[in-house]
C-alpha cells in the first residue's frame, strides 16, 4: 500500500503580549477642613460675643453683656426697650460699630467693623442661616435687616449696603427653605432699598457682587444677578 504522508506539525499559537496590571483609581484628595473667614483689620481690639454675652478668657459670661464689654466703644445708643447686640453672636470692633436700636440684635456674623449703624440695622443678620464679615457697611435704618436670615447665605459684606432699608432680607431662605443666599457683597448696594429683598427664598448664586446696584432702590428684589455685578475681566500678564 502507498505509504501515507507525513502528518504536518501543529501551526504554533501566536504570543499574545503579557497583560498590563488593572490601573488603580486615583486616590481622592482629602477635603480641607473648613476654615474661618480672614479677620479683618481692627486696631481698637474686638469684643467676643456669644447670644449677646461676652466671651472672657474663651468662656461665655453668665453676667457680662457684649454691651457692657464694649465699654460705650460698641453696641451703643440702643434703648431700655430695644438694646444694642442683644443676642448677637461673632466679634464686634470697638470702633462705635452696632449702634442703635436693635442694632445687631441676634446677629450671627464673622467680625464686625465700623458697620452696623442705625436703628435695627443688621438685626437678624444671618441668624439662623450664615453672613461673613462685616466691614464698612450697614449703615441706616433698616440696612442688612434679616440678611441671609433662616438658613440663608451672604458672603462678606465690604464697603456696601449703605442707605435706609438697603440689603434688608438679602439673602433670605425661611424655616422650609435653604438654598436662598448670595456670595460676597463688595462696594454694591449703596442707595435706598438697594438689594432689598434680592435672592430671598428659592433664589440663589454663589457669584459675587462687585460694584452694583448703588441706585435708588437697585437690584430690589432680583433674583438673577445682573451683569454689572460680575467682576471685570483679570488682564493678561505683560
Amino acid at each position: 500500500p502507498p505509504t501515507p504522508p507525513p502528518t504536518p506539525p501543529p501551526t504554533p499559537l501566536p504570543t499574545l503580549p503579557p497583560t498590563p496590571p488593572p490601573t488603580p483609581p486615583p486616590t481622592p484628595l482629602p477635603t480641607p477642613p473648613p476654615t474661618r473667614l480672614e479677620k479683618p483689620v481692627c486696631t481698637q481690639g474686638y469684643v467676643q460675643c456669644e447670644r449677646g454675652m461676652a466671651v472672657v478668657n474663651g468662656t461665655k459670661s453668665d453676667s457680662v453683656t457684649c454691651e457692657t464689654a464694649c465699654g460705650g466703644n460698641c453696641c451703643i445708643n440702643g434703648s431700655t426697650d430695644f438694646p444694642a447686640c442683644n443676642g448677637l453672636t461673632g466679634f464686634v470692633c470697638k470702633d462705635d460699630s452696632c449702634d442703635g436700636d436693635n442694632s445687631c440684635h441676634y446677629a450671627n456674623v464673622e467680625y464686625i467693623v465700623n458697620s452696623c449703624s442705625g436703628h435695627w440695622a443688621c438685626r437678624a443678620l444671618g441668624a439662623g442661616g450664615h453672613a461673613g464679615n462685616i466691614v464698612n457697611s450697614c449703615s441706616g435704618y433698616y440696612s442688612c435687616f434679616g440678611a441671609g436670615y433662616v438658613r440663608g447665605n451672604v458672603g462678606n459684606i465690604v464697603d456696601s449696603c449703605s442707605g435706609y432699608w438697603s440689603c434688608r432680607n438679602l439673602g433670605r431662605a425661611g424655616v422650609d427653605v435653604s438654598v436662598a443666599g448670595v456670595g460676597d457683597v463688595l462696594g454694591s448696594c449703596n442707595a435706598q432699598n438697594a438689594c432689598e429683598d434680592a435672592f430671598m427664598l428659592t433664589n440663589k448664586t454663589s457669584e459675587n457682587m462687585h460694584t452694583c446696584c448703588n441706585e435708588s432702590g437697585g437690584c430690589k428684589g432680583d433674583t438673577t444677578l445682573p451683569t454689572e455685578c460680575s467682576p471685570p475681566p483679570t488682564p493678561p500678564p505683560t
